[in-house]
């Protein structure tokens, strides 16, 4: 089953493949080219910008994706993140001092986003900062704890076209769910079994 951002969907099973939309212009600040920044681009879109600067194997590490579908939400920070992002990982901490003085619930999202992809980086975001980001930041963050588990994979439909579509593929969670059903449904069924014939004593 595939999640994408306005609910749920079935699709067949995926295969993720690193490419690129043929619209799409990115390097690194590293580089010597420059970043195409169109403001109206979509999650989709943001996402394979971002994903571009990496080698495959970190496109499909589930910190990775994590990091990138919290950080491809907003077109500007998308920009701003690509900045900071190439072949060697993502540079936090300078995306971090970008964002000071900027929205303080994107602030948030990338303190988020830097700890589901480092493991252990300070976070100061807490359950009641969550509780307030509300939709849809509340619902992204949400997403982003099941991708970063491997639970959840970001799946880009159409990347090759222009319109390129973000679907979250979430058949790893949900055989999880069905073998923790299984393994209540199997304890449930044991404590209802009689413990056998009681013994008599004369």
């Amino acid at each position: 089953m595939l999640l994408n951002a306005q609910g749920l969907t079935t699709v067949s099973a995926w295969n993720f493949v690193v490419a690129v939309a043929p619209s799409i212009l990115v390097t690194s600040d590293k580089g010597n080219t420059t970043i195409e920044e169109d403001m109206n681009m979509t999650q989709a879109q943001n996402y394979l910008k971002l994903e571009s600067l990496l080698h495959a194997t970190q496109a499909r590490d589930s910190s990775y994706q994590a990091a990138l579908y919290l950080l491809s939400t907003d077109t500007e920070l998308t920009n701003a993140a690509a900045r900071y992002t190439d072949s060697d990982g993502i540079d936090f901490s300078s995306l971090k001092k970008a964002f000071l003085d900027v929205n303080e619930r994107t602030g948030q999202l990338i303190d988020v986003a830097h700890n589901l992809f480092s493991w252990n980086s300070a976070c100061t975001v807490t359950p009641f900062d969550l509780s307030r980001l509300g939709y849809p930041m509340l619902d992204q963050v949400c997403k982003a704890l099941y991708i970063s588990t491997g639970q959840v994979k970001v799946q880009i439909q159409d990347r090759e076209t222009p319109q390129p579509r973000l679907e979250l593929d979430d058949s790893s969670y949900q055989q999880s769910i069905q073998f923790a059903k299984a393994i209540e449904r199997m304890q449930a069924g044991m404590s209802r079994e009689p413990d056998g014939p009681e013994l008599e004593y004369e």
